[in-house]
């Protein structure tokens, strides 16, 4: 199954030297590359996907080493990232653990009953 393939940039995002990683998305069977905060890093959790975690700003450091620590994904500490980081990390991601630990991490993310704790803590200070 091919997971991944190299984006294409648009010819002014390519003369400005970036890349926009937060338009860069997709399905949920394959590897994601995010650019963002925690609900990026929630929602490849909530839906079993590895991910490539880019960026030094904000909170972008702390939620790549949770996506390492957890082995969730790979965090790039570059922004933005070559594009050879981005290949070698995404090659990493399919050739790795990564896709089984994303669905392992989904279903002990299904199995927290959220909503059913945050009742159960409300009802006792009742």
């Amino acid at each position: 199954m091919r997971f991944w393939s190299m984006p294409t940039y648009s010819s002014r995002t390519a003369a400005m030297g970036k890349s926009n990683f937060s338009s860069i998305h997709f399905a949920v069977d394959r590897p994601r590359l995010i650019h963002s905060a925690i609900r990026g890093f929630q929602h490849a959790v909530a839906n079993g996907v590895p991910i490539v975690q880019a960026g030094i700003g904000e909170d972008k450091p702390e939620i790549g080493m949770r996506a390492e620590w957890s082995g969730l994904g790979v965090y790039l500490r570059a922004s933005p990232p070559a594009p050879l980081m981005v290949h070698d990390a995404v090659r990493r991601i399919i050739e790795g653990p990564y896709p089984e630990r994303a669905l392992e991490l989904k279903k002990e993310a299904a199995g927290f009953g959220t909503l059913d704790i945050v009742e159960r803590e409300v009802l006792a200070l009742i």
